[in-house]
């Protein structure tokens, strides 16, 4: 196993994972992976190399729930809903190109409509 980790590129400049073997039998063999554990933490931790990771795990997690959100409100909002049926009727006519062209064109619809309300709220403030 020791010479398969040479073909794995590695994920961190801070850390080498080593090879160990282990049985549940052995107290030695746990406390041995365990101590590996906390060398592997100390390292990535000493390196910035966790912090950094969990900054880009937070960022991720963040655009997941915001992406997440805006399409289970789209699906079922009366304008989006208005939108596809006018695009996909363009579609079956043979007028609106692809679906992708469909597609662009409601994103260009409803960005037109939150920047004319936005326009409109701050013209109120």
């Amino acid at each position: 196993f020791t010479s398969a980790m040479t073909l794995v590129r590695p994920r961190s400049s801070s850390w080498r994972p080593r090879v160990l073997t282990c049985s549940n039998k052995s107290t030695e063999d746990v406390s041995s992976v365990l101590a590996s554990l906390r060398a592997f933490q100390s390292a990535a931790s000493a390196s910035g190399e966790h912090a950094r990771r969990r900054d880009e795990q937070s960022l991720r997690l963040l655009w997941s729930g915001v992406l997440g959100e805006l399409a289970s409100r789209l699906r079922y909002s009366e304008r989006m809903q208005q939108l596809v049926r006018e695009q996909h009727a363009q579609i079956r006519g043979g007028s609106a190109g692809s679906a992708r062209v469909a597609a662009g064109a409601i994103v260009r619809s409803l960005l037109a409509d939150i920047d004319g309300s936005e326009s409109d709220s701050s013209a109120t403030r």
